[in-house]
């Protein structure tokens, strides 16, 4: 997903009133669940994402698959 998509995408689903959870889904598979509006930040192409005080993961935004406006659960391997 081309950066501007996805910031468009998580401007979306953060102004959703209420806030409801959402996923983004990454091209490997991996879902990453935003439990606050504010667990995603974008420098350039580069994501940050806290869930917490100590867990950072960093990801180029072009391995985003899909932004989902809810909670997705893991899919099976």
């Amino acid at each position: 997903m081309r950066r501007d998509t996805f910031e468009e995408a998580l401007r979306r689903v953060n102004r959703a009133a209420p806030f409801r959870h959402y996923t983004v889904e990454l091209v490997s598979g991996e879902c990453l669940i935003a439990y606050h509006p504010e667990l995603f930040v974008i420098e350039d192409d580069l994501v940050i994402y806290e869930p917490s005080d100590k867990d950072l993961t960093y990801f180029d935004a072009s391995c985003v698959a899909r932004v989902v406006n809810s909670v997705v659960p893991p899919r099976r391997r």
